[in-house]
């Protein structure tokens, strides 16, 4: 009666009240008093009355007058209200395309496990089994959307009915953008309705919008249904990690659907160069992964353009692993579509990731190399041989010490460094042994810059103990190296010290010798002892570095054993070793011959394309997927040849053959490298896409054409990321479940101590309806016994 009286709400209840006049309370106690003195002298002067009557008579017109004067002060209650808040969960449910994986047998186990756990009485495999198989018809077969509406949804894990007594539930779907629920009551047919067909999964995203749209409300968590493949949006950990540290956490709860291996084979990467020589054996490096398929025996087959050429049975390891197949290319020219499939095999997840393929561009030219070297050291002899049998390379030797009579005894050596011009700018790399700078002449020296700067050709040095790079550190030469000649006489590196691949050399073509990094630091740590090393002062800024040696203090820079960096239109490397041909161990020439073949491709390969300009644009593939980041590069020269010296550099890049307008890319200045800018973008649309330099630039500018194609998102990730899942649920305070663990949700949720928020109120009392009821009650009866007794 009284929560209706004073409005107030079931849940809530008064803590503390008070009450006041809006008038002032002296004039309020001085008409009260004149009016029941009033009523007392009135039914004094009533003698016919019995004393009894007078005093109910009396009381009655002194309460009268009592009321009507209180509702003239206008008194009001002010309380204090406490009410309980409810709290809000918000549903996230992942709808992009890798939800309709179909799920893994394990998974549906759960799910099973799941409704168990979270049982309704009586609900068990052994007490129920009609019940048991019936959710175990409905599930079989289902895709990972499908799974995840089961935990939601279905009436024997019942996870909607056992939050929604306590909290507010709001639903929400993402893919690509956010979907809340169309309206209240709809929750099972409009979850039933969600389709897995978004081309992305912004996770990240959809839970900081989900947040923001409940700002200011309570939330109790998030709970995400996901098999957390983020391709784009917000990172979905630096999202938890702020909700986490907000002043009062919003905890997100992740269900991870679909498992983080589950049963498929997987041709992941085809490694092989982009452009390749007539008649040449090329190595292809597969890159497989497999889960659930362990010692299975499947045919991994090769084709060109469409024509099957080898074929080879192939053991699944259940793991990661490269296969090495060799291509031979019999084409003069043009483009070959290389492509690698493994048989299709029963239970796999998905066979669209069974294949993958490759565009390499094929020539037919010589590479023209001049190799200056002075003693017959080791490494000579082996690489000789090596460049002697290569059959793209046309090879002079000159051997500054040695048998004279070489040049004359043999078409493959020449006597002395030339001191034409065009004898010198015919080559496409001129590779300088342990050689002193005072053999070459000023002329010489002259004509080398301009071979590399202007002529897009390149120097490869090879470093020695003696000469080499040490006699140049006062040589003009020195300044196209991409390392810091120091000054000092050679010092040995040590028994135990071997190269080591940077990060950039594991992405380079040059020092990457097999397929897994794992193989190809192994190869490289047989290149022990190394010997003398000359004294170096570390890399220039501009220069990368593949091959390094560990460093013995934490504060020192890397000592760069293999760097290369760009010189004008051409390029230039430095080898600090002599004692690379220890690769042979145990293989013999194959590794040794492999370094230096790639070596020289990458250095000569833009000179014999005609890509050397004065603006050279580069991507870092000819091929992606959408999704990609494309990284766009350019090195940028004045007209007499030297770095441009400005903040940034615009391109334009376009689709190929369409009616596309071009996009403006800004491309920044790489620090410490003078004239060498880069960028990038997204790769969405599938296609031909060309890149070129604003109109002003085009005729000094080359054009790169690369390919992006759609790749369904179950081709790149097929397993859950349970460790994204498990990073998300930490870095927010709250907690990651698996299917069979979804009773602690609920628990999880439920807060040790309630929340309450605190209402102050204000309530008139003059005019409740109980006032006038009273008043009229008392007036009324005061009426009745006047009227009885015939009072005036």
């Amino acid at each position: 009666m009284l929560r209706t009286l004073f409005n107030l709400d079931p849940l809530e209840s008064i803590s503390d009240f008070d009450i006041y006049l809006r008038h002032s309370w002296v004039w309020v106690v001085v008409l009260v008093a004149g009016a029941i003195g009033f009523a007392v002298q009135m039914y004094r002067s009533e003698t016919e009355l019995t004393p009894g009557r007078r005093k109910v008579m009396g009381a009655c017109q002194a309460l009268a007058a009592f009321l009507l004067i209180l509702m003239l002060a206008e008194p009001v209650l002010k309380m204090t209200i406490t009410r309980p808040l409810q709290r809000t969960v918000l549903v996230l449910l992942d709808t992009s395309a890798s939800m309709s994986i179909p799920a893994d047998p394990r998974e549906t186990s759960a799910v099973l496990e799941a409704a168990k756990v979270l049982q309704k009485v009586g609900f068990s495999e052994e007490a129920s089994p009609a019940r048991t198989a019936s959710l175990r018809k409905e599930i079989a077969g289902a895709s990972r959307l499908d799974l995840a509406r089961a935990t939601v949804t279905h009436p024997e894990i019942d996870l909607v009915g056992k939050l929604a007594g306590e909290y507010k539930l709001r639903f929400f779907s993402f893919d690509d953008q956010l979907q809340p629920l169309a309206g209240e009551g709809e929750t099972m047919d409009w979850l039933a309705q969600r389709e897995a067909d978004g081309e992305t999964s912004r996770v990240g995203s959809a839970i900081e919008e989900a947040v923001g749209r409940h700002t200011g409300q309570p939330i109790a968590g998030v709970v995400v249904l996901s098999d957390f493949i983020s391709i784009k949006g917000r990172d979905p950990v630096d999202v938890a990690q702020r909700l986490g540290e907000r002043k009062v956490p919003v905890p997100v709860y992740t269900v991870a659907i679909g498992q983080p291996d589950p049963p498929d084979i997987k041709v992941v990467k085809l490694i092989a160069p982009e452009v390749v020589f007539t008649g040449d054996e090329v190595p292809l490096r597969i890159q497989i992964d497999s889960s659930g398929f362990d010692d299975q025996t499947v045919e991994l087959q090769f084709s060109i353009d469409g024509q099957a050429i080898s074929s080879r049975d192939l053991v699944l390891s259940g793991d990661t692993q490269f296969e090495e197949m060799m291509f031979k290319p019999q084409k003069k020219g043009g483009v070959a579509a290389l492509k690698v499939a493994i048989e299709d095999r029963a239970g796999e997840t998905s066979t669209e990731n069974n294949s993958v393929r490759h565009d390499v561009r094929i020539i037919d030219e010589k590479i023209k190399v001049l190799y200056v070297e002075g003693l017959p050291r080791w490494e000579y002899r082996y690489l000789r041989w090596v460049l002697l049998r290569d059959r793209r390379l046309e090879v002079k030797f000159l051997m500054t010490e040695g048998d004279p009579s070489l040049a004359a005894a043999s078409p493959q050596y020449i006597a002395s460094f030339p001191d034409a011009a065009e004898e010198i700018l015919k080559h496409d790399l001129i590779i300088i042994g342990d050689v002193p700078a005072s053999y070459f002449n000023s002329k010489q020296v002259t004509l080398i810059d301009e071979l590399v700067k202007n002529s897009g050709g390149c120097v490869l040095m090879l470093a020695g103990p003696l000469n080499a790079p040490a006699s140049y550190v006062d040589s003009p030469l020195a300044r196209m190296l991409p390392v810091k000649i120091g000054r000092g006489p050679a010092e040995s590196a040590g028994a135990k010290v071997y190269p080591v691949v940077t990060p950039e050399g594991q992405e380079s073509s040059v020092s990457s010798l097999a397929g897994s990094r794992q193989a190809n630091a192994r190869l490289w740590s047989r290149v022990q002892p190394l010997g003398f090393l000359p004294q170096l002062d570390g890399a220039k800024p501009g220069a990368e570095i593949l091959l390094s040696l560990p460093k013995l203090d934490s504060d020192a820079a890397a000592y760069p054993l293999l760097a290369w960096q760009r010189y004008g239109k051409g390029k230039t490397m430095y080898v600090g070793s002599e004692d690379l041909w220890r690769l042979r161990r145990e293989e013999g020439d194959r590794f040794h011959a492999r370094f230096w073949g790639q070596a020289i491709q990458f250095l000569t390969l833009s000179r014999l394309l005609g890509d050397n300009k004065q603006v050279t644009l580069e991507t870092s593939r000819k091929s992606y997927a959408s999704g990609d980041q494309v990284n766009v590069f350019a090195n940028v020269l004045t007209e007499s040849f030297e770095p441009v010296d400005q903040p940034v550099y615009h391109v334009l890049w376009e689709k190929k053959d369409a009616a596309s307008v071009p996009v403006d890319l800004e491309l920044a200045r790489v620090p410490g490298s003078e004239g060498f800018y880069s960028g990038s973008f997204l790769a969405e649309d599938e296609g031909a896409f060309v890149l070129r330099a604003l109109p002003k630039d085009q005729e000094k500018a080359n054009t790169v054409v690369f390919n992006v194609r759609r790749v369904p998102l179950e081709q790149r990730e097929m397993g859950a990321r349970l460790d994204v899942a498990e990073q998300v649920a930490k870095h927010s305070g709250g907690r990651h479940y698996a299917l069979s663990g979804l009773a602690g949700l609920p628990e999880a949720l439920h807060s040790e101590a309630s929340l309450t928020t605190v209402i102050h109120r204000e309530k008139d009392m003059w005019d409740l309806p109980a006032i006038f009821v009273l008043l009229v009650v008392v007036t009324g009866i005061e009426w009745y016994m006047r009227r009885r007794d015939n009072l005036v």
